[in-house]
């Protein structure tokens, strides 16, 4: 279960509320909200960014105070027992998508295809095998070759290609594509387009592109508190309601070092690339 922030400033308040607010009986307290199979907390605040006490957000909900949603603009002190929930597991779900779906629309003949994950602490190794069906040659940038062993070994022994396992991201040079589930160990050593589940393309390589946005299905969008993040409450919904028809989801936009792009921007890099 997870808690969405909904972060009102003062003079948006309605008469009453604000007459309530300064007697002191505009309470934040936490609303159950149900969606399909899920319920999380939905709780109301007033104040800006420095007004916020976000320890009273733990004070109403200390069991899912390490998974807040709430408004840019606002970040819970690095020392206190409140944590923003960002995107992950549902946006790199998509960056890989996105990885596949790229792979196959640029048309490169299967035999010469050759891909790149950069997994620098060894943690994706599924990742690697589902690349692996899409591409005879998988190149694996991590720091921890050990935690790949068994999974090199299942690769051949099942598709029967080899997972090549490098410490440095200057050995896909060669690769038609990379992706790299997170910002650790991105560079831009290689032409290749990177896809990543990093938050923000400002100040990382030209060649990185981040998952910004998906297509998302009406349903789902209805259901976006508001100033929410959409692709943070979606990841939210995926890992605390196990929706896992989100998996399907498109990318819809990617974040770069030159602003937002599209799929097709990217396919064209592949292909002027190739």
């Amino acid at each position: 279960m997870f808690v969405s922030l909904n972060i009102k400033e003062y003079k948006d308040l309605r008469f009453q509320e604000k007459i309530r607010h300064r007697l002191g009986l505009l309470k934040p307290e936490p609303q159950r909200v149900y969606f399909e199979n899920l319920a999380y907390y939905k709780i109301n605040l007033v104040g800006s960014g420095e007004e916020i006490n976000f320890e009273k957000i733990y004070e109403i909900s200390p069991r899912f105070s390490k998974s807040v949603l709430m408004p840019e603009g606002f970040e819970p002190p690095e020392k206190g027992h409140v944590r923003r929930h960002r995107a992950a597991r549902l946006a790199e779900k998509a960056g890989l998508m996105s990885v596949m779906a790229l792979t196959e629309s640029a048309r490169i003949p299967l035999s010469r295809r050759c891909m790149g994950l950069i997994d620098i602490d060894g943690a994706h190794q599924d990742f690697a095998e589902a690349m692996v069906r899409f591409s005879p040659v998988v190149k694996v940038v991590t720091k921890r070759p050990d935690l790949y062993d068994k999974c090199a070994d299942g690769m051949m022994s099942k598709y029967g290609a080899p997972l090549l396992l490098y410490d440095g991201a200057e050995f896909l040079a060669d690769c038609d594509l990379i992706y790299s589930p997170d910002s650790t160990g991105l560079s831009g050593a290689t032409k290749a387009p990177i896809i990543s589940a990093c938050r923000g393309g400002r100040g990382l390589p030209a060649n990185v592109y981040c998952v910004k946005a998906l297509e998302v299905p009406e349903k789902y969008l209805a259901q976006i508190p508001e100033g929410i993040d959409a692709l943070d409450f979606l990841d939210a919904v995926y890992t605390f309601g196990e929706m896992n028809e989100l998996e399907k989801l498109k990318v819809k936009d990617f974040d770069s070092a030159f602003g937002t792009v599209g799929f097709e921007d990217i396919l064209s890099k592949i292909k002027r690339y190739y």
